[in-house]
């Protein structure tokens, strides 16, 4: 449905195209945005929003992302053995007190989240399947000494910002120095985390004030 309801609209998704640079026109608005193998002119009435990282954004914008250190976030996925469990029987549990801090659970296959994870982020993956799976298996309500069919762990070295005092001060907010361009993403704007409500939150402000600004230019 998300990628569907912009095609009905005229919009065109495309995927797999990384924004390479933000080209400055000669009165200090952006020119035109370049694309792999595109080159995406902007008009007066256009604007843009960048959903990117703050360091995919400091590769093709230099200046519009904050210098911010970067925090790791861990995953364990896993096949376990409780054949009661259909597909469609999804659960969600937040723990405490343990290395997991999430277990999303659908069907057979269960997934575990640790954000922050300076800690596990520089160990091997047996050694990772290690210190996850006994809160995973004492979160699905697994027998003692349950083992995991399957399993696979993940590390994201650069998940978030790390979300520290100094960075909230940094966030630089929905405004460039470009006026036809906006930022969105859970770091952009100060108040949240980053997290999932944070992005939705910066990007329904992005697209209210893109929409705006390009009514004000057309008047």
């Amino acid at each position: 449905p998300a990628t569907q309801l912009p095609a009905r609209r005229g919009a065109r998704l495309r995927l797999g195209a990384r924004l390479r640079e933000v080209r400055r026109g000669a009165d200090g608005a952006p020119a035109a945005l370049r694309f792999d193998g595109e080159v995406v002119e902007l008009g007066r009435g256009d604007r843009a929003i960048l959903a990117l990282t703050p360091w995919g954004l400091a590769r093709c914008a230099p200046g519009l992302a904050p210098d911010c250190a970067a925090s790791p976030l861990v995953n364990l996925h896993a096949v376990h053995d409780m054949q009661d469990h259909a597909p469609q029987d999804i659960a969600f549990s937040g723990l405490v007190g343990g290395q997991v801090e999430w277990v999303l659970r659908r069907g057979r296959v269960a997934s575990s989240t640790t954000s922050a994870a300076d800690a596990l982020s520089g160990l091997s993956r047996e050694e990772l399947h290690a210190r996850l799976w006994p809160d995973m298996a004492r979160a699905l309500g697994l027998p003692t000494g349950a083992r995991a069919l399957r399993w696979r762990t993940i590390v994201e070295r650069r998940a978030t910002p790390l979300q520290d005092a100094g960075f909230e001060v940094r966030r630089p907010g929905l405004a460039t120095a470009f006026e036809n361009v906006l930022l969105a993403g859970d770091w952009v704007v100060p108040g949240l985390p980053c997290t999932i409500e944070g992005a939705i939150a910066s990007g329904a402000a992005a697209a209210e004030a893109a929409l705006r600004g390009a009514r004000n230019a057309r008047e």
